[in-house]
């Protein structure tokens, strides 16, 4: 006892990511994340992603993250693109997602998709990285201006709202959301009106 494969280890390990997808917070999502790296099936790793994306997002991101090195990019850019359609847009685990689906359509010399995933990552997560990465990067950014500051004007007057409300305190059993604090929010304004001279 003791060593050796445990018995029927498939099957308990399908159980166990069935019933750590059903439950929502942090903790049992690390523990499906731990469970999904055993699996021996990718096929069924991406099925799980697609199963569990409402409580559990971030399954498509450690895929995405595991295959970097793999050569698959275009599989993978679709995979990354799939994410990013079904995720809330407030979810930060989305901007990481939309940053790992750049770099398979930097892999595929995809200037336009890349853009987007930048817009997308900032979008999710609007910080003045993010925010200075499509401003600097984009080779058009005439064509992201307008909806670049529609996203963080939207985004800081929400955070203005829920911080009024009370929803400053993080919720383990929620998805971290999008959140633009007032310095960030003055930061991305001093860059807009000055990178744009």
């Amino acid at each position: 006892m003791g060593n050796g494969d445990l018995p029927e280890f498939d099957e308990f390990l399908a159980g166990w990511i069935s019933y750590l997808g059903e439950m929502k917070g942090c903790h049992a999502g690390e523990l499906l994340r731990e469970a999904q790296a055993m699996l021996r099936d990718e096929d069924v790793g991406l099925e799980n992603a697609r199963k569990y994306v409402g409580n559990h997002p971030a399954l498509f991101e450690q895929m995405l993250r595991a295959k970097l090195d793999s050569g698959e990019n275009e599989k993978m850019l679709e995979i990354g693109r799939e994410a990013l359609d079904k995720i809330p847009y407030s979810y930060t685990v989305r901007s990481e997602i939309a940053l790992l689906t750049a770099e398979y359509a930097c892999k595929l010399q995809d200037k336009a998709a890349m853009e987007t995933c930048w817009l997308e990552a900032f979008r999710s997560n609007s910080t003045v990285v993010n925010y200075f990465r499509i401003r600097t990067r984009a080779e058009n950014w005439a064509k992201y201006k307008d909806d670049v500051k529609a996203i963080y004007e939207r985004t800081y007057e929400e955070s203005k709202e829920k911080s009024g409300r009370g929803y400053a305190v993080h919720d383990m059993n929620k998805q971290r959301a999008n959140h633009l604090q007032e310095q960030d929010y003055l930061a991305i304004f001093f860059l807009r009106n000055n990178l744009a001279k």
